[in-house]
């Protein structure tokens, strides 16, 4: 039961993922397809600003390009620097200053040249490369939307996703190993069951003969009593359902036993039952509470006989308003119930001598008042 259930509520939560399982394996490929990058956002918003920049100023760059490289600056600087050099041998180390600074200065220049050609060149300020800038931002920022997230946390989002569509995955596997380890149990409790429901099918013949022999003492002779074992639920008890059918009278249709007896025959009947169920078992007190319910004269008698052979074997209590029954026993005791102070109820229990034993079952067999023939009827049951 206990695999069962495992198992039952591993299918269950397999339930709530084979729904996600489709949402969560189309947002993992949408976003991998994406393939967005740490700080992507910034730098397509930073590189889209300049290529409208460029495109928008793309004639002051024009002039710009044509100021650096069509009024021979470099040309002027490299031959002034050529010229300082040709001094050195008539001024000495003093020119090496403004050589210095001059060469300085064309490094720089270079590199402004090289800047201004790596942002201003047509290659780097085209509109179709705009277009993808926007259309990848359109993406991103759609996604992002989707899914209620900043852009950048879509990387970590797409993890925590894979991570989801794996446990998912291994739900599946974990029902995989309970479904073979349930089957597995379930195929021992299977085999020990039916060994359990062969038992029974061969202990319910033997209960039919013994329960049909203990009627006969009970002045029932002519009934017919029949266990039947009905395949049912699985349970701690086996899967059997166990049901007692009878006849009561000859001629009669057998059915359950519930259905077709007098409480008097209902009465002999648990009689019979508890008898046969429990005399084999040593040590066993067995107590009944108005066995003689319905039940009266010769046969109150009989089960009253049947009791007191019991109690050869085994302890029986009865609770009992029958003095045909309560003039077997070995033991009388009477119960009482008063009002005490605080009305509060007492019971108290008493024991009685034969003396007394003798009173209180003719005041059973003739009520409040008890007369000579009560008193003789009972000395006669006392024996």
């Amino acid at each position: 039961q206990e695999s069962q259930k495992e198992l039952q509520q591993k299918i269950a939560e397999s339930e709530k993922f084979k729904s996600d399982q489709s949402y969560l394996a189309y947002s993992i490929k949408e976003i991998e397809n994406l393939n967005v990058q740490s700080n992507e956002e910034q730098t397509l918003v930073d590189k889209r600003k300049r290529i409208k920049g460029i495109l928008d100023n793309k004639e002051k760059f024009k002039k710009i390009q044509e100021l650096l490289f069509e009024n021979n600056f470099e040309n002027s600087v490299v031959e002034t620097i050529r010229m300082l050099d040709t001094f050195r041998s008539s001024m000495g180390d003093v020119v090496d200053k403004p050589i210095n600074a001059l060469e300085r200065t064309l490094n720089e220049f270079n590199d402004a040249q090289l800047e201004i050609r790596s942002f201003g060149g047509k290659e780097n300020a085209d509109s179709g490369e705009l277009e993808e800038i926007e259309d990848r931002l359109y993406k991103l920022r759609g996604l992002s939307r989707k899914h209620n997230i900043e852009i950048e946390m879509l990387p970590a989002f797409l993890e925590n996703m894979i991570n989801k569509l794996d446990s998912s995955k291994a739900a599946f596997e974990k029902i995989n190993q309970l479904k073979s380890k349930f089957d597995k149990k379930l195929a021992i409790y299977n085999k020990k069951a039916q060994v359990v429901s062969n038992i029974r099918i061969k202990a319910a013949k033997v209960l039919d003969k013994q329960v049909v022999s203990e009627l006969k003492f009970l002045k029932m002779p002519d009934c017919v009593f029949k266990t039947e074992i009905l395949g049912g639920n699985s349970g701690p008890k086996g899967i059997d359902d166990c049901i007692f059918k009878v006849i009561t009278n000859r001629g009669g249709v057998l059915d359950g036993l519930k259905k077709i007896v007098s409480g008097g025959e209902m009465s002999r009947f648990l009689l019979a039952l508890r008898v046969c169920l429990t005399k084999k078992q040593q040590g066993v007190t067995m107590i009944f509470d108005e066995i003689d319910r319905g039940i009266g004269g010769a046969t109150a008698d009989a089960v009253g006989r049947r009791l007191r052979s019991l109690s050869e074997l085994t302890q029986i209590i009865v609770v009992t308003h029958s003095p045909q029954v309560a003039a077997h026993g070995n033991h009388q005791w009477k119960v009482n119930k008063s009002i005490v102070r605080n009305s509060e109820t007492r019971t108290n229990i008493n024991e009685l001598n034969y003396s007394e034993r003798l009173s209180e079952i003719a005041r059973m067999i003739s009520g409040k008042e008890i007369t000579d023939e009560a008193r003789a009827a009972a000395k006669k049951l006392l024996g």
